[in-house]
């Protein structure tokens, strides 16, 4: 190149002009040909050299074994731009190389870029909290302080490239048609990395907003059943509800504004374009009346704090938690998985079981020679025991205790305990303490009633008087009821359990 370029000088000094020699074609062949050649020989040193560090994007990784033909195809392609413009005749444009000073630039990118990843690897602020959302939220910030940092050496490049080929993006009414369908192309590019910076920088803030509440919230999401696999977890705060909506319609108004402004750089009137819209829009407004409905509830339910999400709700005999806010629904996650859609405008009645705090009722039944205090010591002494406990204290609010004597059945007395506990950790809690009252059942001699049939038979009082063979018809018909009564009481059971 340097070769090449002092011919060129070395003519213009001694008068010759550049299309009175062959010279230079020649010598611009051959460096295109050696580009080439590198480029093929060093196939996988390249390679490596624009996949830089070793904790690259599996994006990144297809992208720098994509290098080698991107230079081949550089080489070839200013090779081309250079022959049309000398088929032209417009020697002048070439006379200060900027074919060479583009082509270098271009294939710089992985310099430009792993200095780019070096920069944000020390410049990146520190992970915040702890847990898998605050790593998360970490890596996401790095990527995108990284694609914030590609875009604005994107920006230098293309300002670069229209300074070398002499293109004044602030006269193009005065240039040429080509110079202002390069320039036009110039500023649209320009719009679009704009825009894009700012679709970057908006999304970079509200998700590390988000992910820091996420993290002070204690969200896990590691947890495959959240709620111990029985729905109503605690919900996110107002501000995690409501930015996932917000980073939406930023986008959709980012997106929307520098699309018109890039419409108008190329010389469309987006003065009819807006008028347009806003009859469409009133066109649809009047004829989608129930779209607007829901979104106008959407938004009073948001203003009235009714739900958010994470939380488990109930909505017309509609149970899940909330797992999915747009503007105009909600989704409903179910413990089961079930996922229900439901518009806005037709929730009726909205029941919230994750706010604030919790109470849970148990119920045990014993037999009715059963001491009640002794039941009642033992329901405090499981309390005071989980409240002391490190694992469980923080999970509760008040702690299990006796409500005594609740009622009595056909096979004995109901005891009723309750407890209060932080919305999404009364399953886990309820699961411990039967654990633990089965336990201190046992160690008590204290036995769950249990269903039993009880079959009597008159003249039993002279059994003593009975045979044998009598004796063994008497045992064979009680035993018959026995089961009959029995598989009665199984297929009730099964049925409540259907139910």
């Amino acid at each position: 190149m340097g070769f090449s370029a002092a011919i060129i000088e070395f003519n213009a000094l001694n008068d010759i002009p550049i299309g009175t020699s062959r010279l230079g074609f020649w010598l611009n062949l051959a460096v295109h040909f050696y580009v080439i050649y590198i480029a093929w020989r060093a196939w996988d040193g390249l390679v490596l050299m624009a996949r830089g560090r070793e904790d690259v994007t599996p994006f990144e990784e297809r992208l720098s074994r994509l290098y080698p033909p991107y230079l081949i195809g550089l080489s070839i392609f200013t090779w081309l731009l250079i022959n049309i413009i000398a088929s032209f005749k417009m020697f002048d444009l070439l006379s200060t190389q900027p074919h060479y000073k583009m082509m270098i630039l271009l294939a710089m990118g992985p310099v430009f870029d792993t200095a780019v990843r070096a920069l944000v690897c020390h410049l990146v602020p520190p992970m915040q909290g702890e847990g898998l959302i605050a790593e998360r939220a970490y890596l996401s910030t790095k990527r995108s302080y990284i694609r914030i940092g590609r875009l604005i050496v994107f920006a230098i490049v293309i300002v670069m490239i229209a300074e070398f080929w002499g293109i004044d993006l602030n006269n193009l009414a005065a240039a040429g048609v080509g110079v202002q369908v390069a320039g036009r192309l110039i500023e649209i590019l320009m719009v679009i990395a704009m825009g894009y910076f700012v679709w970057e920088i908006v999304s970079l803030w509200i998700n590390r907003k988000l992910a820091a509440e996420q993290t002070a919230l204690g969200f896990d999401l590691n947890d495959d059943e959240p709620g111990g696999g029985e729905g109503g977890g605690a919900g996110g705060s107002r501000l995690s509800t409501v930015l996932p909506l917000v980073l939406g319609m930023a986008k959709f108004a980012i997106a929307a504004i520098f699309g018109l402004i890039a419409l108008g750089n190329i010389g469309i009137d987006i003065t009819p374009l807006l008028a347009g819209a806003g009859i469409i829009g009133l066109a649809v407004g009047f004829g989608a009346q129930k779209l607007v409905a829901d979104i106008v509830s959407g938004i009073f339910f948001l203003v009235d704090d009714a739900f958010r999400t994470g939380e488990y709700v109930e909505v017309d005999g509609t149970m899940g938690t909330v797992e999915k806010i747009s503007i105009r629904s909600m989704q409903l996650r179910h413990h089961r998985g079930l996922v229900h859609t439901i518009p806005f405008g037709e929730i009726p009645k909205l029941t919230n079981y994750s706010r604030d705090w919790v109470i849970m009722k148990l119920m045990f039944t014993v037999p009715f020679d059963t001491d009640p205090n002794k039941v009642k010591k033992i329901f405090k002494k499981i309390g005071n025991e989980m409240i002391a406990d490190p694992v469980w204290k923080d999970d509760f609010l008040q702690p299990f205790k006796s409500q005594g004597v609740f009622g009595f059945d056909d096979v004995g007395m109901v005891m009723r305990g309750k407890f209060m506990a932080k919305p999404g950790k009364q399953f886990m809690a309820r699961k411990e303490i039967y654990n633990r009252v089965k336990a201190e059942f046992d160690a008590a001699g204290i036995d769950f009633a249990r269903r039993e049939v009880r079959v009597a038979i008159p003249g039993l009082e002279n059994g003593d008087d009975l045979t044998p063979a009598q004796k063994t018809a008497i045992e064979a018909v009680a035993t018959d009821v026995a089961a009959q009564e029995q598989e009665k009481l199984d297929k009730a059971a099964q049925d409540a359990a259907k139910k």
